[in-house]
This record gives structure tokens, C-alpha cells and sequence, in this order.
């Protein structure tokens, strides 16, 4: 049987990347609330996102910093965003 990856056809960018690390701070632009910071590789290429999701903040909570770096990409569901 032969494989996709031998037909020669690129395949479709991929939308996952690498969490390497987080930080939760309080937010500097809506008071009362967090701001998660995510260190992360997208496309070989070492980026910093900034996110107030509540989705995002509940999971990434969960996740051990023992357990970094770990590959993602995030879905939204009902107006919200969670890593899948």
C-alpha cells in the first residue's frame, strides 16, 4: 500500500504548535481579570501570545510545567477558545 507522503503532494499547513512555557499575570488591560502568556513555536519561529480566554486559562492551569513543552492547537467552540 502506498503512503500519502510518498505521492509527492504537499500536504496542508499544519495550525499546531509547540507550548514551551506560560505564565498567568493579572491583566493590564481589563482589571479584575488574568492575562495568559504563552511562549510558543509556530513554523520554527519563537513567538509570544497574549490571551484573557477563560478556556485557555482553565486548561492551561491543569497542565504541570514537568509536562512542557507539549504540541497544540486550539479550537473554539461557543465563542470560546481550548487547546485540542
Amino acid at each position: 500500500m502506498t503512503n500519502f507522503s510518498d505521492l509527492g503532494i504537499a500536504a496542508a499547513p499544519t495550525k499546531s504548535f509547540e507550548v514551551k512555557d506560560y505564565l498567568i499575570e493579572p491583566s493590564k488591560l481589563k482589571e479584575g481579570t488574568l492575562c495568559l502568556k504563552l511562549q510558543i513555536v509556530k513554523s520554527g519561529e519563537l513567538r509570544v501570545v497574549f490571551t484573557g480566554s477563560k478556556g485557555l486559562l482553565d486548561q492551561i492551569k491543569q497542565v504541570p510545567k514537568e509536562k512542557l513543552p507539549f504540541f497544540t492547537t486550539i479550537r473554539e467552540e461557543n465563542e470560546c477558545f481550548y487547546f485540542s
